[in-house]
């Protein structure tokens, strides 16, 4: 028996020993193949990281280069900004430089006269501003009661305009009011004409010599009065309806300024980023205080926050109609540190209009040197109210005497 078992061991035992030695290949095999992948296991990781690494350079590098560039180009446009302010420092340059047409009618000379299409007339006041873009030239703007017959604007009409942009919307209720004296709340053209010129004999063109004859022309605008009095000139107008044209004519300079900066979305509403909203902000401020608020605005960049046309109508309408009323509720504080919160209130108290936090919180940075949270009243009322002039012209506030004088006459 044992010796069956002895042949039996005899005849498998080469069988096992190729077995075995197959076994011990395949687990070499095996073990070569795992050490093999763990290697390159190992340099796909540091090939991967290499790779993140490079990857994160360039884009440190890439943000360090746009940063650069967008420092120079503030430069650049902060000095463009100088530039403009003495280059158009009266109405005749701005006409002169912004007129690009031509009118059919010939001056006693025979010489046909220089004329504004209407964006003319609102690139000559958004273009010389502080700005980092440029408008689009296909882009047209028109207004339906600016203009003569053809459209053009000439330059007795833009003096006229320039001047009916920066009056405080409450000069004409005063103004109104002197001037209805039946009490019905309108004026026919007559009296409309007596009413521009006492509004606008209050005021001054501070760049002009103190003797100088260069008047504004009240009928300078043919489609103004056409648009308010008719084709025979026998209709009559309230202050609501005056104010609503001049209104209309400061949405579309903000317009003009927006569509600079423009981004449109399919099925949604336009905005801007909120750096370039800022930078809306500036735009009038005194070059000289400007590179302090440059190295802030940059920091605006990375924001994804945006501002919709809605927004920004809203803000700057708040401003230009209401900046007064917004100082005299800042005044009647004890403190003259103002928050986030009291400019939204006081802006709520006059206007009507709760401004977004979100907008105001991004102007407070701007402004907000000291990162202390709150702005000095001074100096947010200053800037604030420079975005109201055109570089041209002060306005000379009435008394408050003379004010409600006015109004207890004309009740």
């Amino acid at each position: 028996m044992f010796g069956s078992w002895r042949a039996i061991h005899s005849r498998l035992k080469p069988h096992f020993s190729s077995q075995s030695a197959l076994v011990g290949l395949i687990v070499v095999a095996t073990a070569q193949t795992a050490s093999s992948s763990n290697e390159e296991l190992k340099d796909s990781v540091a090939d991967k990281k290499k790779k993140e690494k490079k990857k994160t350079h360039w884009h440190t590098k890439q943000r360090h280069e746009e940063s650069d560039q967008q420092s120079i180009l503030l430069k650049e446009s902060l000095k463009k900004y100088k530039e403009d302010l003495a280059a158009f420092d009266s109405v005749g340059a701005r006409f002169d430089t912004f007129a690009s047409a031509m009118t059919k009618e010939k001056d006693a000379n025979g010489v046909r006269r220089k004329a504004m299409t209407f964006t003319d007339f609102l690139h000559s006041l958004v273009l010389p501003r502080f700005r980092i873009s440029h408008p689009s030239r296909s882009l047209q703007y028109k207004c339906d009661f600016v203009g003569d017959a053809d459209g053009l604007i000439s330059y007795e009409e833009c003096h006229l305009l320039y001047h009916l942009l920066e009056i405080p919307v409450e000069h004409f209720d005063v103004a109104f009011l002197m001037f209805d004296l039946d009490g019905n709340g309108t004026v026919d053209k007559a009296e409309f004409l007596e009413v521009l010129s006492s509004v606008l004999n209050n005021i001054k063109d501070k760049r002009l010599p103190e003797d100088s004859t260069d008047e504004v022309q009240v009928e300078a605008s043919y489609h103004l009065l056409l648009h308010f009095f008719g084709k025979h000139g026998n209709k009559k107008i309230t202050s609501k309806e005056f104010v609503a044209v001049i209104q209309s004519l400061k949405e579309s300079l903000l317009r003009a300024e927006f569509d600079m900066y423009v981004h449109k979305e399919n099925k949604k509403e336009d905005y801007i980023t909120v750096h370039d909203f800022a930078v809306t902000l500036i735009s009038c401020f005194d070059p000289k205080h400007l590179p302090a608020m440059l190295d802030r605005l940059q920091l605006l960049r990375a924001s994804d926050e945006r501002v919709t046309w809605r927004e920004y109508l809203e803000f700057h309408s708040v401003i230009q109609n209401h900046l007064e009323g917004i100082k005299l509720a800042f005044e009647l504080q004890p403190n003259h540190e103002i928050t986030e919160d009291d400019f939204i209130k006081a802006a709520y108290i006059v206007s009507g209009v709760r401004l977004p936090a979100h907008i105001v919180s991004m102007a407070f940075r701007i402004f907000d040197i000291d990162g202390s949270g709150t702005l000095d009243e001074n100096e947010l009322l200053r800037v604030l109210s420079a975005r109201n002039q055109t570089h041209h012209h002060s306005v000379k506030m009435w008394p408050p005497a003379k004010f409600w004088a006015c109004v207890k006459n004309a009740e």
